[in-house]
């Protein structure tokens, strides 16, 4: 008799302690929503396109992204600025501002005035931003363009958010190179000697940019349709951009791995749960 009233006694424990936890996770859900609800995420590339438009030529590079949290996710970016600065403006800072613009329209190409000067009186400035945090439709967005350019100004003046490999835009420009053959009769593009800096930066060393590669790219930018390589080797899933972005392959594969180990886990508490259920006297709703 008193074994079975110990073993309701715990039952009844048991089944308190699991409506306690339930309800503080709901609880717990409830505030973070309205807190997400109420704390709305500012697009940083609006804020680029708004911030950016004085200068000649720039491009913007999805440089890293990363996701964190488990019961509510936060989502991440870093970007890679480069600006075409005329010399006389050398040394002035890349702004980023705090609101972007109301009367900034995501248009995917827009026409602004062109850069007729020549590529000797601009110097190249690059900016690395800190982790930027972005809605989750935009990490959406943009999750396959790690690596990428998403957001530009050519010489022409032209404005485009159609995504490409970084770089892309001064290949075929007379001011930054030529197009040489190599002995197979094969075209390729080689930037001269004083702008083989734009080759480290858009991760182009070893990655030479043929003629062929090239068209293909003018005609699908022309289409506004992104441009991941002949080859697909461009973008999160390319096999460059896994070698010139590790890291964030990384985070990536780590963050699967916990979800992995916190999925184990909870099946494993309620297996235990179950046992301790069963063993303390209840069977199909009724006590032994």
């Amino acid at each position: 008799m008193k074994a079975n009233l110990s073993k309701n006694m715990n039952s009844q424990i048991y089944c308190r302690e699991i409506l306690i936890n339930k309800t503080i996770k709901g609880l717990l859900l409830f505030l973070t929503l309205i807190m997400l609800a109420g704390c709305e995420v500012p697009n940083p590339i609006e804020k680029f396109r708004a911030e950016l438009t004085r200068y000649p030529e720039y491009s913007v590079i999805l440089s890293d992204m990363k996701e964190e949290g488990d019961l509510s996710s936060s989502y991440f970016h870093k970007y890679t600025i480069v600006t075409g600065v005329m010399k006389r403006e050398q040394g002035k800072d890349i702004k980023t501002p705090s609101e972007p613009s109301s009367n900034t329209k995501p248009d995917t190409k827009t026409e602004t005035k062109p850069n007729t000067k020549p590529a000797e009186e601009l110097t190249y400035e690059t900016k690395n931003t800190d982790w930027m945090r972005v809605p989750q439709k935009v990490y959406k967005q943009y999750e396959n363009y790690l690596g990428m350019t998403i957001l530009s100004k050519d010489a022409k003046g032209t404005i485009s958010d159609t995504a490409y490999p970084a770089g892309y835009q001064y290949v075929g420009d007379s001011r930054y190179g030529q197009w040489k053959n190599d002995s197979s009769g094969h075209s390729f593009w080689e930037f001269y000697g004083k702008y083989m800096f734009m080759s480290s930066i858009f991760h182009m060393i070893g990655n030479r940019v043929n003629r062929n590669d090239y068209d293909n790219y003018k005609t699908n930018n022309s289409l506004r349709k992104p441009y991941f390589g002949t080859n697909n080797d461009y973008g999160t899933n390319g096999a460059r951009t896994k070698a010139a972005h590790s890291s964030f392959f990384e985070r990536r594969q780590e963050r699967i791995q916990m979800k992995q180990e916190n999925f184990s886990r909870k099946v494993s508490n309620r297996t235990g749960r179950t046992s301790y259920r069963s063993s303390s006297g209840f069977r199909g709703g009724r006590r032994r």
